[in-house]
C-alpha cells in the first residue's frame, strides 16, 4: 500500500471513532440532565458508589470590553505559538492529489 492509502484508512477510522465519541458524549449528557432534574439547585447526593455536587458556582472575568474602551487592552496582550492540526474530508472536489512514493 502507498503512504497516501494508509493515511487515508487511519483517517477514515478516526472519522468513525468521533462519530462514535459523538453519540457517546450525546448519552452521557443525557444522563447528566436527568440527574440534574432529579436535584434541586445547590444539591447533592450521595449513592452507595458515587458522590455528586450540583451547585452555583461564580468566577471573576476580566471585562476585555472595557480594557480595549480605555486603550489597555493590546498592553496586555501576550503572544502564544502553538501548532495547528485539522482534518477535513474532501467531497467529491479534490482540489489536491499528492502521491508519495
Amino acid at each position: 500500500m502507498s503512504f497516501l492509502r494508509d493515511i487515508d484508512i487511519k483517517l477514515s477510522y478516526r472519522e468513525q471513532l468521533l462519530e462514535e465519541i459523538k453519540m457517546l458524549k450525546e448519552e452521557v449528557e443525557e444522563i447528566d440532565n436527568e440527574i440534574k432534574e432529579s436535584l434541586c439547585d445547590d444539591e447533592g447526593l450521595i449513592t452507595a458508589n458515587y458522590e455528586v455536587i450540583y451547585r452555583t458556582q461564580s468566577k471573576y472575568i476580566i471585562d476585555v470590553d472595557r480594557l480595549k474602551e480605555e486603550c489597555l487592552y493590546d498592553s496586555f496582550l501576550k503572544k502564544s505559538v502553538s501548532k495547528y492540526y485539522k482534518v477535513k474530508k474532501l467531497g467529491d472536489k479534490k482540489k489536491w492529489i499528492i502521491n508519495y512514493m
